[in-house]
């Protein structure tokens, strides 16, 4: 069906019967011009236009059922004269719109983000059935739905075929929230954008796929190799079973906890008892080693690394293997022979030597004692001096007689 361009004289007049007590609304955003008594006696309660250049009559209304109509940069003339009626002109400021409402006392209102907005979406999603559908004014308004994960109207995404006012998120992609950007352009002027408030997706689940993973690996864990399982233990006591798409946030954000704590986890120190009995059997005087076996044991001893956790337990005890084959290793320097002290008098080796170990000499059997006869050494070299000249005399005498 063609767009009506073009409302006749008496158009929307009705006919007698019928009922003139509920209020009509008129959506008429191509007609460019209105012939005289087009709406009748009718109360409206809402006239929108959105080309209309010229009007011969316009929508009727009462004191008590104001009017909203939508005039558009477009307007150029009325000649019917709607002094006193209850109209609320919406429409774009400095246009002959806002001077045609003011000489004719209604309320004029520029079309914003503040005013435009006459009925906004729900804040729940609760049914598969529920349409949402805002209540915008403007001019040759498109729609863009879309989907958020924050209930945040600034930062979804649009959601792909979702252009018409009526949006039904069940026939789209699950999101936490929802909202819609409604785009009125009056002609000749730039583009005005409203935004709905959120929706929250009451109806979809939320998406549990990276909680569920974070607790099977909490789940997974050897616990007895931890120190403290507090923080790890109460962030999966929190009770996020049955939420929806709109709460994801909560799911998500007890997911990180989980994952934070396993990440804060400290594994218990590795034993160092066998390495401490070790070091028990060293021996407190180290010094009758030789050189190269104490190095071997101290190289054993400086190896230790005492920040090992449990895990690494096999390793700690090789330390103590390793102590133990130094000790094992150990070996005691050489006893040099002691070399007897040789007597400076040949004859001290009778016993007249005054200085001789006296326990010496009493664990050694006591030779007899040779009575001293008042002689020294002087008086017998020279007795027997005086005894050699004398043989040798003899011999001189003998060879004397020989001779003769």
């Amino acid at each position: 069906m063609p767009s009506l361009l073009s409302v006749p004289d008496e158009a929307f007049g009705g006919n007698p019967s019928d009922d003139s007590s509920t209020p009509r609304v008129c959506i008429l955003e191509n007609v460019v011009d209105i012939g005289k008594n087009a709406f009748g006696k009718f109360i409206t309660c809402r006239a929108e236009f959105s080309h209309l250049s010229t009007a011969k009559s316009l929508p009727y209304t009462d004191a008590k059922t104001p009017c909203i109509i939508t005039m558009p940069s477009t307007f150029k003339e009325c000649t019917e004269d709607t002094t006193g009626r209850n109209y609320k002109v919406y429409g774009t400021k400095g246009t002959y719109a806002e001077t045609w409402a003011n000489e004719n006392g209604h309320e004029f209102i520029e079309i914003s983000q503040e005013t435009a907005l006459l009925q906004d979406i729900p804040m729940k999603y609760t049914d598969e059935t529920q349409v949402l559908s805002p209540d915008v004014i403007g001019f040759n308004r498109t729609y863009q739905w879309y989907g958020s994960f924050t209930a945040d109207n600034t930062a979804g995404e649009p959601i792909e075929g979702a252009t018409e006012k009526a949006f039904n998120p069940a026939d789209y992609p699950a999101y936490p929230y929802y909202y819609c950007v409604v785009t009125s352009t009056d002609v000749g002027f730039d583009p005005v954008e409203i935004r709905t408030g959120v929706t929250a997706n009451k109806v979809a689940p939320a998406d549990y796929t990276a909680y569920n993973q974070a607790v099977a690996e909490a789940n997974a864990i050897n616990r007895a190799l931890y120190q403290d399982l507090t923080a790890l233990d109460a962030a999966l006591s929190v009770d996020v079973s049955g939420l929806t798409a709109s709460e994801q946030a909560t799911v998500d954000a007890q997911t990180a906890a989980i994952i934070a704590a396993l990440e804060s986890l400290q594994y218990k120190p590795a034993d160092y008892s066998n390495v401490e009995s070790a070091k028990a059997k060293i021996p407190t005087d180290l010094s009758t080693y030789t050189d190269d076996s104490r190095k071997e044991l101290q190289a054993a001893l400086d190896a230790v690394d005492y920040s090992l956790n449990i895990t690494e337990q096999a390793q700690a005890d090789a330390y103590a293997e390793a102590i133990i084959i130094a000790l094992d290793g150990l070996k005691r320097k050489p006893t040099e022979p002691v070399t007897p002290e040789k007597p400076a008098n040949p004859e001290s080796t009778t016993g007249a030597n005054p200085s001789a170990d006296s326990s010496a000499d009493a664990s050694r059997p006591q030779a007899p004692e040779i009575p001293q006869t008042g002689v020294n050494d002087a008086q017998v070299a020279g007795a027997a001096f005086v005894i050699l000249l004398s043989l040798l005399a003899l011999y001189s005498k003998r060879r004397e007689k020989t001779n003769f």
